[in-house]
């Protein structure tokens, strides 16, 4: 009886050993899934300040000044991200209008690199504009910039699915307006904070973000010194 069950015994332990072998090759697999994801577009609102900060007796006062929530959106992908503010009647701004467009180009050097934890040297340069017009003065604000700058850049992988990175960038660059070549200087600061949930829906990755900035124009004597800063809170999903 024990010789008749013996191939009986064999054929069911290689059934189990193949069952467990997929299994296992099966989560295998959808760990491999996981992946980081490299093109982002994310919405949100920008608390948003655009204030003049020359001297009172130029007419700068007189141009659109920004204190209210703007809406954000944002296009990000390796070494490239594109930001834009968007200020008009649909989203609150009466009587004008305020938009800022900026696109960036990063690179950066690994100081630490190990698998939960980097440390980098971002290397940014950056190009953009900034427009904001009164409907009741001809006058306008309309400056494009082109500026570089440098900081620190901290990644971490908390576990499987969840990434966070900050970033901080100060830097310098030129700004001139209606054509002109070098009409003034720009000086800025930025820290940008992320938080992704990798596949999140399906193999889409949720991505939470905070941004703080600031720009500081000080353009023909003091016409055009204006400070734009703000608190950018969006959310985003991967493409």
């Amino acid at each position: 009886m024990q010789k008749k069950f013996t191939p009986f015994l064999l054929l069911i332990i290689l059934i189990a050993s193949e069952t467990i072998s997929a299994q296992m090759f099966s989560v295998s697999d959808r760990r491999a899934e996981i992946t980081e994801p490299t093109t982002i577009i994310r919405i949100g609102t920008s608390l948003t300040q655009f204030e003049y900060v020359g001297e009172s007796s130029q007419n700068g006062p007189e141009l659109l000044n920004i204190d209210q929530p703007l809406l954000a959106a944002s296009f990000e992908t390796l070494g490239l991200s594109a930001n834009a503010l968007i200020g008009n009647r649909i989203s609150g701004v009466k009587d004008g209008s305020f938009f800022d467009l900026n696109l960036k180009f990063t690179n950066g050097i690994r100081i630490i690199r190990r698998q939960k934890f980097q440390l980098g040297i971002p290397i940014e340069l950056s190009t953009g504009l900034t427009t904001s017009n009164d409907d009741f003065y001809e006058d306008r604000f309309n400056q494009s910039y082109f500026s570089g700058g440098t900081g620190l850049s901290i990644n971490s992988r908390i576990n499987r699915k969840l990434r966070a990175s900050v970033d901080g960038i100060i830097g310098y660059g030129f700004s001139n307006s209606n054509g002109g070549f070098f009409g003034g200087n720009l000086t800025y600061y930025t820290i940008s904070s992320r938080v992704n949930v990798l596949n999140f829906i399906g193999n889409k990755t949720l991505s939470v973000g905070y941004d703080f900035f600031y720009k500081g124009y000080d353009i023909d004597v003091s016409l055009y010194d204006y400070d734009l800063s703000g608190h950018q809170f969006t959310i985003g999903i991967s493409l």
